[in-house]
């Protein structure tokens, strides 16, 4: 992915800046990783298998490190460099936060006509989740990877993650964040931008709250790819890999979205001839039969959403790992 250092081509939303920086982990705005859950022992063990392969096989200087910084390394003068640089990317960020936005109205009003529904207006690009990201330039250029995989989650506890991530219960642009679920995205997301392996820690992450692939089952179909382009019918594949859960009832869609320059996450659950899709830009999706949602995605979303543009859009390249919850 061009001008993206260290960062996995499935990491930012719509447009991705280059990461300029190494940023303490487990920080976002001031929140803190206070306790250490399950998934903080699987996320120790990876981040520890992955720094023995960055000793092995030492990283440029620009690199981020896979260490938090020391005390005194926190303590070091920033030069007026790296504080023009991020001044940079944070307002470059908010710039590109505010033109995806302009998206959703219409997105959104779209829905209706293809018989399918709004169920959750959660937005990384807006509010109160766009204001926690911009505190740290790990999380600044968007947590779709990490809100995506929490979206899972939340659906395979039988909750959502309106409810998980906001202290009403209830997804709201003001509404105020549950610290914890936000402190985890964040964590999460950083990790992953770590060394050029977010989908492997992203997976673990995955594995450690029950979710995972049944590729015994699957075969090839546990892990499918293919190409999206622009014009009306440029997410056809994608859109018909995404109904698709084989010899499987039901299943998670963990994707992944590359255009020329940008790249970007979302999810979808496909249970029965129901479909929920999850875009952190926009929301989530309710359609009753996977005919409605491909009519939409193609004819509507794809377009709508801006991810059609021929430079700064994802028409380029897809993968999609098909997940199971086992309960």
């Amino acid at each position: 992915m061009q001008g993206v250092t260290n960062v996995s081509p499935i990491s930012r939303p719509i447009i991705s800046t280059p990461v300029t920086q190494a940023q303490n982990q487990g920080q976002l705005g001031g929140l803190s990783v206070s306790t250490q859950t399950p998934s903080d022992a699987i996320r120790n063990m990876m981040l520890e298998r992955l720094n023995n392969v960055a000793a092995a096989n030492p990283a440029p200087i620009s690199s981020l490190s896979l260490k938090s910084a020391t005390p005194e390394q926190s303590a070091e003068p920033r030069s007026r460099l790296q504080n023009f640089k991020t001044a940079v990317q944070t307002l470059g960020d908010r710039i590109l936060h505010a033109l995806v936005s302009t998206k959703t109205a219409s997105l959104r009003n779209s829905v209706a006509k293809h018989n399918g529904e709004v169920t959750m207006q959660l937005s990384q690009v807006t509010g109160s989740i766009k204001n926690a990201i911009l505190k740290d330039t790990n999380t600044s250029g968007g947590c779709c990877e990490a809100l995506s995989a929490h979206w899972m989650k939340a659906r395979a506890e039988g909750s959502n993650l309106g409810e998980q991530l906001f202290q009403s219960g209830t997804a709201s642009d003001k509404g105020k964040l549950n610290k914890e679920t936000m402190q985890s995205v964040a964590q999460l997301q950083t990790d992953g931008m770590l060394g050029n392996h977010q989908e492997t820690i992203t997976e673990g992450w995955l594995r450690s709250n029950n979710i995972e692939s049944p590729y015994r089952e699957l075969g090839s179909l546990s892990r499918v790819s293919g190409q999206t382009s622009r014009g009306k019918n440029g997410a056809a594949e994608l859109a018909a890999k995404i109904v698709d859960n084989g010899p499987k009832a039901s299943l998670f869609k963990k994707i992944g979205l590359e255009g020329p320059s940008n790249a970007h996450a979302v999810a979808a659950a496909v249970d029965g001839d129901n479909v929920t899709f999850f875009d952190p830009n926009f929301g989530e999706f309710s359609f009753s039969s996977k005919e409605d949602f491909t009519n939409w995605f193609t004819q509507d979303f794809w377009h709508k959403s801006g991810y059609d543009l021929p430079k700064f859009g994802l028409s380029g390249e897809f993968s999609i790992v098909n997940l199971e919850a086992n309960h």
